[in-house]
C-alpha cells in the first residue's frame, strides 16, 4: 500500500513541474532544467532546480530577487537558493507532496514576474 502512494505522489509531483514548465516558459525565453529527486527512506521529499540565464549578472539578480522572499516555518518547507555562474539553482525540502507543490509553485510565479521583469526593463538586453 504505501509503495502505491509513494508512487502516485511521485506522478503527481512530476506532472505538475512539467505543466509549470509549460506554462513558464510560453511566458519567457527561459528554459528551465530540473532534478526531482524524492526520497522516501525518511518520508523527506526533495527537489532541486537549475535555472540557466543568459548572463551571470541576470543570475545574481534573479538570486537578489528571490532570496529575500522566504517560506512561512508553519508550512513545513526549506528553500535553498544559490548562484552558480549564469544558473540559479534552487533546492526545496519538505515532509508532505502539499507543502512541496505548494512552495514550488509559488516560486515558479516568483521567478516568471522576475524573468519577465529582466526582460522588459533590463537596459543591456
Amino acid at each position: 500500500m504505501l509503495d502505491k502512494v509513494c508512487m502516485n505522489t511521485v506522478l503527481h509531483i512530476i506532472l505538475l513541474f512539467e505543466a509549470s514548465y509549460s506554462y513558464l516558459t510560453r511566458a519567457s525565453t527561459l528554459h528551465v532544467v530540473y532534478l526531482v529527486n524524492i526520497l522516501f527512506v525518511t518520508f523527506q521529499m526533495e527537489m532541486q532546480l537549475s535555472v540557466p540565464f543568459e548572463t551571470d549578472r541576470l543570475a545574481r539578480i534573479a538570486y537578489d530577487a528571490l532570496r529575500v522572499d522566504p517560506e512561512p516555518p508553519r508550512s513545513g518547507l526549506q528553500k535553498r537558493l544559490d548562484v552558480d555562474g549564469d544558473v540559479l539553482k534552487v533546492e526545496f525540502r519538505s515532509e508532505s507532496a502539499k507543502s512541496l507543490r505548494v512552495g514550488v509553485n509559488n516560486f515558479f510565479e516568483s521567478l516568471k514576474l522576475v524573468v519577465n521583469t529582466q526582460e522588459r526593463f533590463d537596459p543591456q538586453r
